[in-house]
């Protein structure tokens, strides 16, 4: 035992040394998918203790536990390394050292060790060489490294380590590995909903255990099959009682998660095919930003011959290791097996038949619709036969020597020298080189984001706070070099952050990101609807065109009278049928005429369109000639919906794809299937009615904007000049710095850095009662709408419904106190004369109650567009409690979860005590004299 222990303190001393090769500047690992690290864990860590996010835009079911922005066993880890006052780029590095490295060199040690002690010669070599290259992992390099190193570490080393306890307690027959297994799903879950450990566990575990059963089974040995049920039991139930605290959540919003699953789309993975060729694969090198887009900057270092030749030697050690098996042929079997499933789905839609793309359709199946996932569970096989098959070599050398550690020596040196070239990115410090700012080694944060928090966090006001751009996507880069996941800024700022990203997975209420999308498009590119002036030329269906000759036999463009659109506008209809030729550039119609038109001082385009033809496929051109032209899909701008009309408005500056001179416009398209293909945009039929395009300035009051901004409860709004928009053009900060230059009332009272802070003095409350509330059909009829009522608007509230008679309702009411009674609940004393509107400046829930003298309002309806609100009825002092359905139930589970931890933990120490002192009892022997007992450790020839 005391060489195991020897084994794992190197394996330590090399995780140690590898990280700080590279880990050494002082700046942080941050760029890809990885951005959770909690830079202000004092200040965020209550977020755990509510089941409802009231930190993420305007309110989100989904709890910080399970949103993945920073998962709890990573809070947790940096919250103690903050209670120390260590620095957060030591903390990191620390983390890298514990979690990517360590602990998954370790449980491979154990895995192999598990798997073939006294099995075949030198084990203790192939489960150290494993360890070695469970560290070396060259998936590591050939990935967007270090953020490859850093992304789901915990989750990652889960695998091994839940297999290795597996596998020990049947061959040892011991209970003490069922309680291990289950606690280890704490690592397997520590990033919520990753799902691919699990997936890979489910696939190999019953491999690697079949031989144990079929042992059981030929001897007829019953009780190896009882104690089989038995460990499974009490890991599942071990499992259940540790995890509640986030299974209770996850089963609360499952359908929420399952639609957005289910709506996830899989096509990326024909892209990705083109890299994971066989010969790839088995290289482990089958991940495409490894070729593609300059994401792995050192990628060329193995364009060299010697080093290419090199990586073809790691497959070649792994199929000799697995050939080398002779002793426990049942696990060289399992393995075999393991091997070739895992290399025939990493090859993708490289499959025949379809196979990967059937099977990647099912809902659960697309957490694994990428094809390099499976090189994760590749790798672990890899590095468990990698050792095996350096431990076969070390046997062939010894029959060239008679010194009995030299052949072990040499092929150690032997495995050392291929890991260590392949990841000689990694020991030369290159992975750390940040690709986006290529003259940088990672990421460093520039301080205004700490002085903005502490700022911030000043302020006791439970207000929020609006960072611009709006953060549409995934991703964000910045001038500082950061580019990755615009979760980072909820994690920089401890405050409630609207960014207009949402959850991670996309998970946000609808009716919220509606109208924050509407927020952001006013401040960005004010009101569409403001004063629409159409383009007269663009009814008149002699300016109207086919793109080719033979659409005249196929198409037909068509006036009729007595057809309008909504703003009662004569309208033309767009047949369009089967093209007899290809359609290179889609299928389109267009406008021409020779009085340029100058849209320099417009900021929106809007056409009203009644289609019979996916929209998706559908899309709106404008530009100079035969020249320039931007593109817009349709799909992508829809305003709002009037019957069978749709209005759409198209941003004048900002164009999805392609570009056009403002100043010059004479041309305007209309196009089926422009990035279908010749063949596929040719086949497409339908009808189009659509109106005249009118164009708008898009002008917006800032009293208006400082309604909706009160309504969200915005104090600040952050405008990060940092943002570039190179990479993102849809993060643009031009346009609102632009309009927020002519606001008088919101303006800059502070600057960071690159960070201007602008104050809303007419922000809101968490719990208000408005003066007045009014109805509208939609969000964009919201500024006449307003514009008609009476004073007071910034004590206004809005609901948005079709009720063909609206009027505005006045509230008899006001707030006396609230308190705050737990993370979710409020009491709230009201003086009313009648009834009125109480409104929770969160998301909408119906999981949200409001209580009256026992009684539950049952009139919960959204209120101003995202949030909660019950029209109440009643006269003098009133008490009303809110409350979210589901927080008790959240903190009996993160109790029985914490007690489930504590008492597993206990239990296993007991038991480790308990057999401790029997191992170590005195004997008494003759004259009672203590005498040590002489014990005999049973081990391997290696040791």
């Amino acid at each position: 035992m005391h060489l195991r222990a020897f084994d794992a303190v190197l394996l330590l001393l090399v995780s140690i040394v590898v990280t700080l090769l590279w880990f050494n500047n002082g700046n942080l690992v941050l760029g890809g998918d990885v951005a959770s690290i909690p830079f202000n864990p004092g200040q965020t860590a209550s977020r755990y203790l509510s089941s409802w996010n009231f930190w993420n835009n305007a309110g989100n079911p989904i709890p910080s536990i399970i949103s993945n922005e920073i998962p709890p066993l990573d809070f947790l880890f940096y919250y103690s390394l903050h209670l120390a006052n260590i620095p957060t780029s030591i903390a990191e590095g620390i983390y890298i050292v514990l979690f990517s490295y360590f602990l998954p060199s370790v449980s491979t040690y154990s895995l192999v060790l598990v798997l073939f002690e006294s099995r075949i010669r030198h084990s203790r070599l192939a489960a150290f060489t494993g360890g070695i290259f469970a560290i070396l992992n060259p998936s590591y390099v050939y990935s967007s490294a270090p953020s490859s190193i850093l992304n789901s570490a915990i989750s990652r080393a889960s695998l091994p380590l839940a297999l290795f306890l597996l596998i020990a307690g049947f061959k040892k027959r011991d209970l003490r590995y069922a309680i291990g297994l289950g606690l280890s799903t704490l690592l397997m879950f520590s990033v919520f909903a990753r799902a691919t450990e699990l997936g890979f566990f489910l696939l190999i575990a019953p491999f690697l255990v079949f031989p144990h059963i079929i042992k059981a089974v030929k001897k007829k040995d019953l009780s190896r099959l009882r104690f089989a049920a038995l460990f499974l039991t009490i890991s599942l139930i071990t499992f259940v009682s540790v995890s509640l605290f986030w299974i209770r959540p996850f089963l609360s919003d499952y359908s929420l998660f399952y639609q957005t699953l289910r709506a996830f789309p899989t096509s990326f993975a024909s892209f990705e095919s083109q890299f994971t060729t066989l010969q790839n694969i088995l290289r482990l090198q089958g991940y495409w930003p490894f070729y593609v887009g300059g994401y792995v900057p050192y990628a060329s270092f193995f364009n060299n011959f010697s080093v290419a030749a090199i990586t073809y030697l790691v497959p070649a050690i792994v199929i000799a290791g697995l050939f080398s098996i002779r002793r426990a042929r049942a696990e060289a079997l399992s393995l075999s097996l393991l091997f070739v499933i895992l290399v025939t789905m990493a090859l993708g839609t490289n499959l025949p038949l379809n196979i990967f793309e059937a099977l990647t359709q099912l809902p659960l199946l697309k957490f694994f619709k990428d094809p390099w996932v499976f090189l994760e569970a590749l790798s672990l096989i890899y590095s468990v036969l990698f050792g095996v098959g350096i431990s076969f070599l070390a046997v062939l050398i010894q029959r060239l020597t008679r010194v009995q550690t030299l052949p072990k020596v040499v092929a150690f040196a032997i495995a050392l020298l291929i890991l260590s070239t392949i990841s000689w990115p990694a020991i030369s410090g290159s992975v750390f080189v940040n690709w986006y700012q290529p003259s940088m080694k990672g990421v460093n944060i520039p301080p205004g984001y700490q002085e903005l928090n502490d700022w911030l966090a000043q302020d006791p006001c439970s207000c929020a706070t609006m960072l611009v751009p709006e953060l549409t996507g995934t991703y964000v880069a910045t001038t500082w070099g950061y580019q990755g996941s615009n979760s980072l800024y909820q994690n920089l700022l401890s405050s409630k952050l609207i960014t207009g990203a949402g959850a991670n997975y996309g998970l946000q209420p609808q009716p919220e990101q509606e109208l924050l999308d509407y927020v952001y498009t006013l401040m960005s590119r004010g009101d569409p609807l403001y004063l629409p002036a159409s383009l007269n030329t663009t009814s008149d269906l002699r300016n109207w065109h086919f793109s080719t000759e033979s659409q005249v036999t196929t198409d037909s463009l068509t006036i009729f009278n007595d057809t309008h659109d909504p703003w009662n506008q004569t309208s033309i209809e767009w047949r369009l049928g089967p093209l007899l030729e290809g359609a290179q550039n889609g299928h389109s119609i267009y406008f021409h005429s020779d009085n340029i038109t100058d849209l320099s001082l417009k900021h929106w385009m809007l056409l009203w369109v009644s289609s019979r033809i996916d929209l998706t496929n559908l899309w709106f051109g404008v530009g100079y000639g035969g020249g320039d032209v931007g593109w817009y899909r349709f799909g992508d701008h829809p305003l709002f919906t009037l019957g069978s009309w749709t209005l759409f408005g198209f941003p004048a500056t900002q164009p999805d794809a392609g570009s056009f001179p403002p100043t010059q416009v004479t041309n305007f398209f209309i196009d089926y299937g422009l990035h279908l293909g010749a063949e596929a945009a040719s086949l497409g039929s339908g009808a189009i009615d659509f109106g005249p395009i009118s164009v708008s300035t898009g002008h917006v009051s800032e009293d208006f904007m400082q309604i909706l901004l009160g309504e969200l409860n915005v104090k600040y709004i952050v405008m990060d000049e940092s943002i570039q928009s190179n990479l993102y053009p849809q993060l643009d900060v031009a346009p609102y710095k632009l309009a927020m230059a002519n606001w008088t009332e919101i303006v800059p009272v502070k600057t960071f850095g690159d960070l201007v802070i602008y104050e809303n003095t007419r922000f809101g409350s968490s719990v208000s009662i408005p003066s007045k509330w009014i109805q509208v059909s939609n969000l964009y009829l919201l500024p006449d709408r307003f514009t008609e009522a009476p004073t007071q608007l910034g004590l206004s509230a809005f609901v948005v419904g079709n009720d063909p008679n609206p009027q505005d309702n006045i509230s008899n009411a006001t707030i006396e106190s609230i308190t705050r009674r737990s993370p979710t609940a409020f009491d709230v004393r009201v003086r009313a004369s009648g009834s009125f509107l109480l409104v929770l400046s969160t998301a909408f829930d119906d999981r949200w109650q409001a209580t009256v003298e026992g009684g539950v309002l049952s009139n919960h309806l959204i209120t101003n567009g995202y949030a909660n609100g019950w029209v109440v009825s009643g006269t003098g002092e009133t008490s009303i409690h809110i409350d979210y359905g589901l927080q008790e139930g959240y903190q009996t589970t993160l109790l029985i979860s914490f007690g489930s931890i504590l008492t597993a933990l206990a239990v296993l120490i007991w038991i480790d005590i308990k057999t401790y002192r029997k191992r170590h009892a005195r004997v008494m022997v003759g004259n009672n004299m203590p005498i040590r007992p002489r014990i005999r450790f049973s081990c391997s020839e290696d040791y």
